[in-house]
This record gives C-alpha cells, structure tokens and sequence, in this order.
C-alpha cells in the first residue's frame, strides 16, 4: 500500500472512530477528535477532506459554535498561506471584486496546467466551458479565416479568458502559448457549485472578467463576427424542431421568434424555462421553419454555435444558428418580403 493509500485509510478510520464515538453519546470528545482532524488535514492544504469533516461537525452537534467557528478560521489561514506570493501579486485586481474567502476558494478550487511554446491551449471551434487565469507566460489570441490565421492579441500574466464560460458558445478563436506557460483552469460546473456557499461569486467573477478582457471587444473591432455576411432585421414567428446532422426532425416543434438572418445564420428569440438547460441547446442541429401563408413553408437547417442570455429574471436567450447551406440573396429578399 502506498502512502496515499494509508493515509487515506487512516482518515477512513479515524474519521469512523469519531462518528460512534457520537453515536455512543460521547459527543465532546467526537467533536475533539474531528477538530484534531481537520487542523491536520488544513495543515497537510487537503482543504477538500477538511471542508467535508467540518460539515460533519454541524451534523454531530449543530451548536458546537467554537469548534465549528474556529475550524473554518484556521483552514482559511491556512489556505491563505498556501498561496504562493508570486501568484497573489498576478491576481491584485481579481482580490478588488472578491472577499479572501471566495479568492481562497477559488484559487484551490482550480486546475494548473503547464504549456510549452506554441502548444495549443483551445482550439477555435472548441466547446470547453472553462475560465483560463494566466499565472505565467505569454499567450497569443487568433482567429482562423479562410485558412489564414489572424492575429488578435497576446495575453499575459493576471489576464484571463474564457469566451464561453458566461454564454453558452464555441471557441471563435484560438489560444496557443507564446512561451513556456502556467495557467489556472476553473471549469464552469465548479463554479456552479460554490454557488450556495458564496452567494454572487459567479455575478463578481463575470464582472471582473467583462472589465478586465476586452477579446470580444477586440474581435469586433476587427470585424471577425461569427456571421461575415451582412445581417438583416426580420420579425417574425417561425417554428423550431431539433433535428439530425440527416435533418431528419424529433420531437414536437416549438414556436419561436426570429430576430434577424443573413446568407450565413439565424437570430432567434427562445424563453428557455430551466436556465441551466440553455447549454443544452449547444452543438444542436434545429430545423428552422418559415409560414408562408397558405404557400410551401420553407425550411432551414443549422447549427446552434451560441446561445446568449438576453433577459435573464424571464428566462430569455439569443440563439444563434449557423445554417448548413448559405442561403442567396433571392432567397433572403423573398423572406423579407414575406415577413
């Protein structure tokens, strides 16, 4: 057995020990014991034993105040000193939108990966929903038209980015190190779970990233938009039907709001009822509708490649479809008309 294993089994046992030391009604010295337990395992930065040991201090006895105060205040110490100073100078505006606490949480919570120069990172196209905190190196930004790749910007330490992380979308650009880096990935189900405990982390982090990474700004200054083609406003009902990469349909349609189109895409206006479920609609093949008054209703298919929120307390995203086959102006000129 090796030592991860025996230290892990001796945490098994002693953490047991503990619990029926509880169940015989000796609960003081339970609570002593878990306390012993959770200094070692904040001491050893095996913050996520320590974390779940102390929630079963509430369980053995929800009162045990000084216990349970005094346990958090020592992993957060501890956790405090186990970032590297280094690091905490990368990060000095992230610390400005958030309390020790949420930055201690994070700054555990993440993955550090290690990239040599001209590794790719994310490739364009990619649908990986991970926020990149860059702790050293140079990374550059492209976009990739028509076979030739364009250069956007370079990011370097204390930047982040992570173009879908808040929207459901893919990668429409690439991140590859200029150098040796060190990165810190936070992916998004993670974040999602310290919701309950950190109440508006997520709100803070997104804020911190809309001021601090301007990608977005950059690509459309630029003029690197996902659709190239000239876009045209048309309102109008349509109906939606998920469909197969064949175009065969499944499932009931649902009606919704078209917002604009070009020779390449489609706006739409959908009420998603579970917002976590927006994602959902990522990487989807629909099958776009148009009524035509008692004539041939034409169809569309295409690719959902992004899905925006609009108005967030009613559930109301921007779904971008990139179509399988462009469409002519005759086309998009009679539909205007129709509309």
């Amino acid at each position: 057995m090796n030592d991860a294993s025996q230290n892990g089994a001796c945490l098994a046992d002693r953490e047991a020990a503990s619990l029926r030391l509880a169940a015989v009604g000796r609960k003081e010295e339970a609570l002593q014991a878990l306390f012993d337990l959770i200094v070692e395992r904040a001491e050893a930065k095996d913050f996520a034993n320590a974390e779940r040991l102390r929630k079963l201090l509430y369980d053995i006895d929800p009162l045990a105040l000084t216990e349970i105060v005094h346990s958090g205040e020592i992993i957060e110490q501890e956790k405090t000193a186990g970032i590297e100073r280094g690091q905490l100078q990368a990060w000095t505006n992230l610390l400005e939108f958030l309390t020790q606490e949420e930055f201690n949480t994070i700054y555990h919570g993440m993955e550090k990966r290690d990239y040599g120069a001209e590794q790719t990172i994310v490739s364009q196209g990619a649908a990986n929903s991970e926020l990149y905190f860059i702790n050293q190196g140079r990374i550059k930004v492209s976009y990739l038209k028509e076979q030739r790749e364009i250069y956007i910007k370079s990011l370097s330490r204390g930047q982040v980015a992570g173009e879908n992380f808040f929207t459901p979308s893919f990668w429409t650009v690439s991140l590859t190190a200029l150098t040796p880096v060190n990165i810190a990935v936070l992916p998004k189900q993670k974040l999602a779970g310290w919701e309950e405990r950190h109440p508006g982390l997520e709100a803070k982090i997104r804020d911190y990233c809309q001021r601090f990474n301007d990608i977005d700004e950059v690509i459309r200054k630029k003029g690197l938009e996902r659709r190239g083609s000239r876009r045209f406003p048309l309102t109008r009902k349509v109906m939606v039907q998920i469909s197969d990469q064949a175009g065969k349909v499944a499932g009931r349609g649902f009606q919704v709001e078209l917002v604009d189109i070009s020779r390449e895409g489609l706006a739409l206006v959908v009420h998603i009822a579970k917002r976590e479920n927006a994602r959902l609609l990522l990487g989807r093949n629909l099958q776009v509708t148009f009524p035509a008054g008692g004539r041939q209703p034409r169809s569309f298919d295409g690719l959902v490649l992004a899905v925006q929120p609009l108005q967030l307390l009613e559930n109301i995203f921007s779904v971008h479809l990139k179509l399988s086959n462009r469409l002519d102006q005759e086309t998009i000129q009679a539909l205007r008309q129709e509309g």
